[in-house]
């Protein structure tokens, strides 16, 4: 008799908490409704003008142990350069856009990214220049490369 006395006290207690619980969480509940919510100002946004937009100067698009092919904005264009670290093998200056290719290739939206089959690269084409290939370390979405790539035919065109 003293057991089941004992159980129906411990029984009632945790419904009273229970209760008492549950009343507290809807208070809460009711209390966070009733609040009025407050929108932070937004802060002032500068105006960024065209020449603090900083664009590419240089990207490094392919990269192995032995060979870097990076593109270039130079005062003649796009540039074109493959640094080959194997020996005997020579590197330097590939191709050169002028200013009014690279302003055309953008005009036309002629450059594109091929992700391809292959694990570790895809290639590229800007304008007449085709099949080149990009590092997918570098670049794991085409999408960046085809951003970078507009971003320096941007800056070669100005």
């Amino acid at each position: 008799m003293g057991w089941q006395c004992f159980a129906e006290i411990v029984q009632v207690i945790s419904q009273i908490a229970t209760t008492v619980i549950a009343i507290f969480g809807a208070w809460v509940a009711y209390q966070t409704l009733l609040r009025t919510p407050i929108q932070e100002p937004e802060p002032d946004v500068a105006e960024v003008s065209k020449e603090e937009v900083s664009l590419p100067s240089e990207v490094k698009v392919f990269e192995t142990s032995k060979q870097t092919t990076s593109l270039k904005v130079s005062a003649r264009g796009l540039e074109c350069h493959l640094e080959d670290r194997r020996p005997g093998r020579k590197g330097g200056q590939q191709w050169t856009l002028t200013r009014e290719e690279a302003r055309e290739i953008l005009s036309k939206h002629d450059y594109r990214v091929y992700p391809g089959y292959k694990f570790f690269t895809g290639v590229f084409s800007v304008g007449p220049r085709r099949n080149w290939l990009y590092s997918k370390k570098l670049f794991p979405e085409p999408s960046l490369l085809e951003l970078e790539l507009q971003k320096l035919l941007e800056k070669a065109s100005t």
